[in-house]
Order: C-alpha cells, then structure tokens, then sequence
C-alpha cells in the first residue's frame, strides 16, 4: 500500500512528526504530496508501517496456530521467490545497516518487532 502511495507521489494526508516521539503521528490537509517529506521523516513513517506489519505477523503466527506454515509458504514479489520468514530476516538485516549509518530513532522500535515476529515465527515451528 505504501509503494503505491508512493509511486502515485500523493499521501491521503501527509504525516506531522513530533521528533520526541514517533508514536505522535497526525494528519493534516489532502495537499501535501511525499515530497514534502524529508528524507528522516520518510525513513521514520516507513520504519513505521514496517514495525506495525511486524507486529501484526508475530502477534497473528502467535495467537493462531494454522498460520505457523505460511511463515515459510513460497510467495513471488516481481520476480523474486521468497517467503514472510526471509523477508523478516532481511529486514533485519537492513535495520543493523540503517542503524549504524543513520541517527533515526524508529530504527530500535522497528528492530523490537521485528525480533519478536521471528520469535513467534521460530516457536514450535520445525519448518523456520
């Protein structure tokens, strides 16, 4: 959903940060396109919408147990065959690289979720 608002350059609102805190997201006119974001405030709304899905994925594989096997079900994205573990995986391992070259304070939050995905992706799951 996101990389069609992007790719269309228009958010139905654009996002208002409070730098203290990332959870204060607000919205505001029908105007602002996401080139009015700069480029930290972007990284933080993706990081956002990043740690939310994760969360959902751990809190969903945790809480229902037929969804264990489609942690590890063959999906295709463009011409890439993958799965919901790799994609956590790497996702990971893109937010250690982020991390150590950029002060975005979403880049923990996202980490914590996505850690705990993985861990309710791996509990009792002899495919992960």
């Amino acid at each position: 959903m996101l990389a069609s608002l992007v790719n269309q350059n228009q958010v139905h609102g654009s996002v208002v940060w409070d730098d203290e805190t990332t959870d204060d997201v607000g919205m505001i006119n029908n105007e602002t396109t996401t080139t009015d974001l700069t480029e930290k405030e972007y990284t933080s709304l993706v990081h956002l919408v990043q740690s939310k899905a994760a969360w959902a994925l751990g809190t969903a594989v945790k809480n229902t147990g037929e969804f264990i096997p489609w942690t590890v079900e063959g999906i295709t994205i463009g011409d890439m065959e993958t799965n919901a573990l790799e994609l956590l995986q790497n996702a990971f391992e893109l937010s250690l690289k982020e991390e150590a070259q950029t002060a975005i304070t979403t880049t923990a939050e996202l980490q914590q979720k996505i850690l705990y995905a993985l861990g309710a992706f791996s509990r009792g799951n002899t495919l992960a």
